[in-house]
């Protein structure tokens, strides 16, 4: 049992070790700022009561 735990904390301290060396710095560049993103975009509606709705519609760059 002694021997699974001590085989299972070099693991993950080489893991670590690998992983503390490997580390990339990443930048992207973001040109949609003023944009709604596309998960957003389409008709949504809003249900005011008594059978009426609101409806909203959002656009690249427009929301009505």
């Amino acid at each position: 049992m002694k021997i699974k735990s001590v085989l299972s904390m070099g693991l993950v301290f080489t893991g670590l070790a690998i992983g503390g060396f490997t580390y990339i710095n990443a930048s992207a560049k973001y040109d949609g700022k003023h944009a709604i993103p596309t998960e957003l975009r389409g008709t949504w509606y809003h249900y005011v009561g008594s059978n009426k709705w609101t409806t909203y519609k959002l656009t690249k760059n427009r929301f009505f």
